[in-house]
């Protein structure tokens, strides 16, 4: 934890508020981890022209982004495409029919 007020690092606000990931009162965590990966060498140098990255690491960043992006899009998709789906089913459902008696002789 860092206290905002008093432990700010020497690089700015700025730094201690893009890498916050919880805010409480004057509070913050960082988002970064350090992490140990075998990866596949040619996979790597594939994902770097491909990315245009210079570094593993901002090459395996962009990737991580790209497909986390990817996954959100997919999945803003499907919600729209359900309600697509449920708007047109109001078209084909009588609610009057429904919602009475008849419904259930």
């Amino acid at each position: 934890m860092v206290n905002l007020t008093e432990d700010a690092p020497v690089r700015g606000w700025l730094t201690v508020l893009v890498w916050c990931i919880h805010m409480t009162p004057r509070m913050c965590t960082y988002m970064t981890k350090r992490t140990t990966i075998e990866l596949d060498e040619e996979l790597l140098a594939r994902a770097k022209r491909a990315l245009g990255g210079g570094t593993t690491r901002a090459t395996v960043e962009e990737a991580l982004r790209r497909a986390a992006n990817q996954a959100e899009g997919e999945r803003e998709e499907r919600v729209a495409d359900q309600l697509k789906y449920l708007d047109g089913l109001r078209q084909l459902v009588d609610l009057e029919v429904l919602t009475s008696e008849e419904m259930w002789r």
